[in-house]
């Protein structure tokens, strides 16, 4: 769940960069190794996905 989670938002904030606007408390997401790497990133993709 961890993994795909954080997969999964970042696949969505690289693919679709102006979804960045609704997370800009999340710190660096200039670049996709940035947001693949950034911690909160991982955390809210599990968050989500332990949500359903």
């Amino acid at each position: 769940v961890e993994q795909t989670g954080a997969a999964a938002l970042s696949r969505l904030l690289v693919v679709y960069p102006w979804t960045q606007r609704y997370f800009s408390n999340f710190g660096n997401l200039s670049s996709p190794t940035a947001i693949e790497g950034n911690p909160r990133v991982r955390a809210h993709g599990k968050k989500v996905l332990t949500s359903f």
